[in-house]
């Protein structure tokens, strides 16, 4: 991790390598590298709708993207622009400008009709308080009103 500013500036002045110019004349290892690799993440990331990748499935891109070998190293070292999270086995990685705590900041449609969604069908997530059956949630007036006249009590 960067931890001394001086670092950080020395990473900042470098030269800005785009994402989808050639890097076969790149040396692994070299700095001019892990900035195109994180820019390549930072693009990457980008594009997606929450703004979150699992790390799994970046490693199968690694050689097109011409990635780090180490790529969670990479990704710990720039916590400025990057946030990795463990769930269970499984790490993601969370570009840090489109969050504002735990919240994105600018939802896409399609996430936004997500969390309607499981919102509608009761989705609370881990360690959150378990949904009760259906009879917590019927109401008899409406159930009789449904069954109509054929609904007799015995």
């Amino acid at each position: 991790m960067y931890r001394y500013s001086g670092k950080i500036e020395h990473f900042q002045k470098r030269q800005y390598l785009s994402p989808y110019a050639d890097a076969s004349g790149l040396q692994a290892g070299s700095l001019e590298f892990d900035k195109r690799a994180v820019a390549v993440m930072h693009e990457l990331l980008s594009f997606t709708l929450e703004k979150r990748l699992v790390t799994d499935y970046l490693t199968h891109f690694r050689r097109e993207f011409t990635m780090p070998q180490k790529l969670m190293r990479l990704l710990l070292k720039h916590l400025g622009i990057f946030y990795v999270s463990e769930r269970g086995k499984r790490f993601s990685v969370f570009l840090n400008e489109a969050y504002d705590g735990p919240e994105l900041i600018k939802k896409d449609p399609l996430v936004v009709w997500r969390e309607k969604v499981l919102r509608f069908v009761g989705h609370r997530g881990k360690n959150k308080k378990k949904i009760g059956s259906f009879e917590d949630f019927s109401d008899e007036k409406n159930s009789e009103a449904l069954l109509g006249s054929d609904y007799e009590e015995r």
